[in-house]
């Protein structure tokens, strides 16, 4: 019987190991779901849009959304630049993006169809919801 619990509590230690810092690192991060659509309220399934964090260096970037939905997972909380860019859209720059810890953030972008060489930067802080 010494053996076995012995052998249960190694692998209980194991286990803790293993699946502590997972679970930490989850807890400490947090999620940004950028919802892309045109000023009709279509979706945008092709566009570029990267977050970028410039006090770590840090930047993600997702090319693919399915349903105008581009989901970053696992982000380190913090403040972030996004920036959604589209064939035959202005570019949009969102410069003030906070997401908290545990936080699972919805940033609604809506393009306008670009005019020769547009851009259009919001400088303000992003609402999210």
């Amino acid at each position: 019987m010494p053996c076995r619990t012995s052998l249960l509590f190694v692998c209980l230690c194991l286990i803790s190991i293993v699946a502590f810092p997972l679970l930490a690192n989850a807890q400490a991060t947090a999620e940004l779901h950028v919802n892309v659509t045109d000023a009709n309220g279509a979706v945008v399934t092709d566009a570029k849009v990267s977050v970028r964090d410039d006090a770590r260096n840090f930047e993600r970037v997702l090319t693919k959304g399915p349903d105008g939905d581009y989901r970053f997972l696992l982000l380190p909380p913090g403040q972030y630049t996004v920036t959604v860019d589209a064939a035959g859209f202005a570019k949009v720059v969102e410069q003030i993006v906070r997401v908290t810890v545990g936080q699972a953030a919805d940033l609604p972008v809506s393009m306008r169809v670009a005019g020769q060489a547009s851009e259009l930067t919001v400088t303000g802080e992003a609402d999210i919801v």
